[in-house]
């Protein structure tokens, strides 16, 4: 809440707030678990033409596991592509737990099998997201394999 009000007086008083302002505002209302506001806040830095980066989005896609939009994680991952933005290591965990949580298991090993395609290693964190979604939807024996 206070970060937002600061992000209004500042736009208020004729600044022009940064990508790095932005990112800071979205974390704030991410951790509080405003899903909404977060989505707000990354439609209007692009209506303004702010430019989104990799915390942005990886920011974006940690908040949509919070409210399982686990939809609104793979579309964060096709505007990523758009504005052709590197996933990273935390982009692709990120999208593990979204999915994680959701229960969604398969798709979560398909994102795995696609990071490591594209040469991204996974560590041991990333490995523990994907067995705790096959797991939760009672698929120990695709965790153990």
């Amino acid at each position: 809440d206070l970060a937002l009000r600061v992000l209004q007086d500042a736009k208020k008083s004729g600044l022009r707030p940064r990508t790095d302002t932005y990112n800071a505002v979205i974390s704030a209302c991410a951790k509080v678990q405003e899903i909404a506001v977060v989505f707000k806040l990354l439609s209007e830095m692009q209506g303004l033409k702010v430019q989104i980066d990799v915390v942005t989005c990886n920011t974006v896609i940690s908040a949509s596991a919070e409210g399982r939009h686990w939809q609104w994680a793979f579309q964060m991952m096709d505007d990523m592509r758009w504005h052709s933005i590197e996933p990273d290591l935390l982009t692709y965990s990120s999208l593990i737990t979204v999915l994680s949580r959701a229960e969604l298991w398969q798709l979560a090993i398909e994102v795995l099998l696609t990071m490591q395609a594209e040469g991204l290693g996974a560590n041991l964190i990333v490995f523990n997201t994907a067995m705790d979604a096959c797991e939760r939807a009672g698929q120990w024996t695709s965790a153990v394999d």
